[in-house]
Formats: structure tokens, sequence, C-alpha cells
């Protein structure tokens, strides 16, 4: 274990019950803290695709979880995002690779009255429940 490192708020006092002593600091301002966050992505991440478990997935899980807060954003909002966005872009699993785009295909045409904003569609998911 490389140290020092951006932990969950009890390993101190886990440490402390085995009858160590941690030394710790705490983030002096939200920039560090979202500094440290940033890093320990990084390292939840590897370690997920290292090892993937449910263990590793909810470490990375709870890591974007305080990022979020950190930005002020919910996790309902963030779910929100996520669906609509899935339901306009589609999602990630069917491992489709983009290899080159071509000019001179289908022109994209917007439907009249579908001018929603980002923000409308998420209140509106938030409101009336995805899918």
């Amino acid at each position: 274990m490389t140290l020092p490192k951006l932990v969950r708020d009890l390993v101190p006092t886990h440490i402390i019950d085995e009858g160590r002593t941690p030394v710790v600091s705490i983030a002096s301002t939200r920039d560090q803290h979202i500094e440290l966050l940033r890093a320990k992505v990084n390292e939840e991440f590897q370690e997920f695709l290292d090892d993937p478990c449910l263990e590793e997935a909810g470490d990375c899980y709870e890591v974007l979880r305080a990022l979020f807060e950190l930005h002020g954003m919910t996790m309902a909002e963030v779910t929100a995002a996520a669906d609509i966005k899935e339901r306009k872009c589609g999602g990630f699993y069917e491992g489709i690779v983009l290899e080159a785009v071509s000019e001179g295909g289908p022109i994209d045409v917007a439907i009249a009255g579908q001018e929603d904003t980002f923000e409308e569609e998420i209140e509106l998911h938030k409101t009336y429940g995805g899918g």
C-alpha cells in the first residue's frame, strides 16, 4: 500500500480497533478533496479491472458518489442523466467500436416538439421515473 492516500471515513477507527495508531490528516480544501478523489477513482477502477468483483465495484461506486456530491450532484440526478443519455445514445453493452466516419451519410433531422434540454429531461425523469 502506497501512503499517503485517501481512505474511507471509518478506516482510522478500524486501525485503532486493531491496536495500531493511524496518522491522518483531512483535506484542507474542497479542491484538495476533489484531487484526492480523482486519484482514488484511478486506484479503485484499476483494482476493479484487475479483479472484477462486487467489493471492488462497490469501492468504485462509493468514490464516484463522493465525487458527485462534492460537485453538488445527487445520485438520483446522475442516474437520471445516465438513463436519459442511454435512451438517446445507447449504452456501452454491445462493444461497438467506431473506426471511422465518412462524409455524405444520412442527415440527422430533429423532430419538432422534442427540443427539451438535458436538464429539463432530468427533472422529468426525477418526477415521473425512468424507462
